[in-house]
């Protein structure tokens, strides 16, 4: 959101060229005592600080409560985006004490801040299959006290949970060569991984695979099990058998379900994460991702606590680009290259979405998403900012009465100007910045 009132400080220095023929101080000497030099205060405040804060109000706040999953599966969290910071940075991560957050039915959890304009509702236990919850926030602990909605009005939110049940399966590594193949099985709800592997049962060609080991799951609901034998090549068929009553984490039964792959000898495009990013005009997506169709050397990464080894390049075609949805829709999106694969950009408002790639996504280099790619994430209100509209060092006269200033989610600014005395010029040249301080200027 951008205010027509600002939030942080800035400052003008006029400058006063020497006189000639006037005296000036050597090098060594100080710089005259500068008179208003920000030193004084008024009521307490220095006449240079920043503005006095503009105090929370319902209507300031403006929330947005949303579920944070994909479709199909039960939200992991509830996320709360506000339209305006309400704590200092050094209170991100903690848990608010005094905040109101009704659920029903009830459900035990944890409610922290996840950044200064945004809180996150995780429960203590995954929310219940084919249940509709209802979130009330009645009360929200802020930097200028508990603040509630205004009379009248609620902060409410509602969504149903799906039942438990098996919802497919899909590559997410493929390496004919060495004839193994790593495959990730989703269900609507959180499993335990060695559990759910009991209850499953792998065949290729109709037999019983020479190994099958349980790898790291990228979400709670799914299960990757890396798949060995010589008979994994090219037009081989992998089956999968899931036995009924298999348990979710909350110990709901699954129904029997069954599934088939057929290899084939696509270059695979492997999503491994995707980061929210806030840019000089707002957000946009880094998905992290390796393509075995890449030539060239390969490239590391790490962030979010993960560690990839990467192909050269991993880039989605002008054409794969229409195979990416949002959910709710995005105006104005397209797809550049990134640091580690590629980036999605577009009009991101604040709140929670879904994002969904459809298997057949083909890269530059030829390579395939060999199957759907799924994930949530949330965007929070924008960073306070202001700056100049114009870059340089000096001011000219006839661009003091037309100086533009571009801002982002402030309220309140304090417009400080410096004048430097012809006596002080000397110092302010020779000092290591170019910025007017007590020292050496006046307000």
């Amino acid at each position: 959101m951008i205010c027509r009132q600002f939030a942080t400080s800035v400052m003008v220095l006029a400058l006063a060229a020497s006189c000639g023929g006037k005296k000036q101080d050597g090098p060594g000497s100080e710089p005259k005592a500068a008179k208003g030099s920000g030193d004084e205060t008024q009521g307490g405040d220095r006449i240079d600080g920043p503005p006095k804060r503009v105090a929370l109000t319902a209507k300031k706040l403006a929330p947005v409560i949303q579920a944070l999953g994909v479709d199909h599966v039960v939200p992991s969290a509830v996320v709360i985006e506000l339209a305006t910071p309400i704590i200092d940075a050094d209170l991100v991560g903690g848990v608010t004490s005094k905040s109101v957050l009704k659920i029903t039915p009830e459900a035990p959890g944890r409610l922290n801040y996840s950044s200064v304009s945004g809180l996150t509702f995780t429960p203590n236990q995954p929310f219940a299959f084919d249940t509709t919850y209802t979130f009330e926030l009645q009360k929200l602990e802020t930097r200028d006290g508990e603040l509630g909605p205004d009379a009248g009005d609620k902060w409410t939110y509602s969504f149903k949970t799906p039942p438990f049940k098996f919802l497919g399966w899909s590559p997410s590594e493929l390496d004919v060569l060495h004839h193994r193949v790593s495959m990730e099985i989703a269900f609507s709800g959180a499993v335990l991984p060695n559990l759910a592997n009991a209850a499953m049962t792998f065949a290729i060609n109709g037999k019983k695979p020479a190994g099958v080991q349980v790898m790291r799951s990228p979400t709670p609901n799914t299960v990757v099990v890396q798949i060995t034998d010589p008979a994994i090549k090219l037009g081989a068929k992998l089956t999968l058998a899931v036995k009924k009553g298999l348990p979710s984490l909350v110990d709901t039964k699954a129904d029997a379900a069954t599934a088939e792959f057929l290899i084939t000898n696509d270059k695979a495009v492997t999503i491994k994460a995707v980061d929210v990013v806030e840019g000089a005009n707002g957000f946009y997506l880094e998905v992290i991702c390796d393509d075995k169709a890449s030539t060239g050397s390969a490239r590391s990464h790490y962030g979010g606590g993960s560690y990839h080894q990467l192909s050269h390049r991993c880039q989605l075609s002008d054409e794969a680009a229409k195979r990416i949805t949002f959910t709710p829709a995005v105006k104005g999106t397209y797809v550049a290259g990134g640091r580690a694969g590629f980036r999605v950009f577009g009009d991101f408002k604040r709140g929670a979405y879904k994002i969904k790639i459809d298997a057949g996504a083909t890269s530059l280099d030829g390579g395939t998403l060999l199957a759907p790619f799924t994930r949530s994430f949330s965007v929070k209100a924008r960073r306070p900012a202001m700056a100049f509209a114009a870059s340089g060092r000096y001011l000219p006269r006839s661009a003091w009465n037309n100086l533009g200033i571009k801002h982002t989610n402030v309220d309140a600014v304090n417009l400080i100007v410096r004048h430097i005395p012809a006596d002080n010029l000397v110092f302010w040249l020779s000092g290591q910045a170019d910025a007017a301080d007590e020292r050496t200027s006046n307000v």
